[in-house]
């Protein structure tokens, strides 16, 4: 039986693969035409002007570099292959870096699952082992001689659980908003890598993939720091 967490987190990767299929076909359906209208116009541009002799060698080689990676990006609008080449690796590899760093962990687990799955299920477990813990206390020499050590022992207890479901809510809210801030990045992907074909505009495409990098490392390191 999968822990409630992990249920919860299956949940909300589903809805947000949903969002971006649906959000992402959207956008690139108002997108590429003018994306495809921009760069057959764009080639036009820079055929006439090198045939008029007015680009400077600098100029040629910045238009050379656009010229080659127009046309990629752009395929990657009109025959859909942004979500293989682009979203599928980001997601599968931040996943399975996240499943990875778990796994170094879980020979000396007893889990019912693999990965998250596995991870949240160890977590679940650990709350009913501070239950039975507390449950199964029996002060020796009788409850009302150790009435003092029995109450000192239930406090820790108790300020245990409360750091543990702490970190325990704060690991599954960082999970979720990093994928949900990568998804988020994904969906207007299409646009800023197009922006990486000009010089002028790079800026925003380094700037995608540097909040790209960062949601997925947020989510490995979470899994990793949890794991421990």
């Amino acid at each position: 039986m999968s822990p409630f967490a992990y249920k919860l987190y299956m949940s909300f990767f589903n809805s947000l693969d949903v969002f971006l299929l649906t959000t992402y076909d959207s956008l690139m359906k108002h997108f590429t035409g003018l994306a495809i209208i921009f760069t057959v116009g764009y080639m036009l541009f820079v055929g006439y002007m090198i045939m008029m002799g007015k680009f400077s060698k600098g100029n040629m080689i910045s238009a050379g570099i656009s010229l080659v990676i127009l046309p990629a990006i752009t395929f990657l609008f009109v025959k859909g292959e942004y979500m293989i080449w682009v979203v599928n690796p980001i997601v599968d590899t931040t996943t399975a870096l996240s499943c990875y760093f778990i796994g170094l962990a879980q020979n000396s687990w007893s889990t019912s699952g693999e990965g998250l799955q596995g991870l949240f299920y160890n977590l679940d477990n650990m709350c009913y082992k501070i239950f039975d813990l507390v449950a199964k206390m029996d002060p020796p020499g009788g409850f009302m001689s150790k009435t003092w050590l029995f109450f000192q022992a239930i406090v820790a207890a108790i300020i245990l659980f409360a750091s543990y479901v702490a970190a325990y809510v704060a690991f599954l809210v960082q999970i979720l908003l990093g994928y949900f801030c990568l998804y988020v990045f994904l969906v207007v992907g299409g646009i800023c890598i197009f922006f990486a074909a000009f010089k002028q505009t790079r800026h925003i495409f380094f700037a995608w993939l540097k909040g790209l990098i960062n949601y997925s490392l947020l989510i490995i390191f979470s899994s990793l720091i949890m794991t421990i």
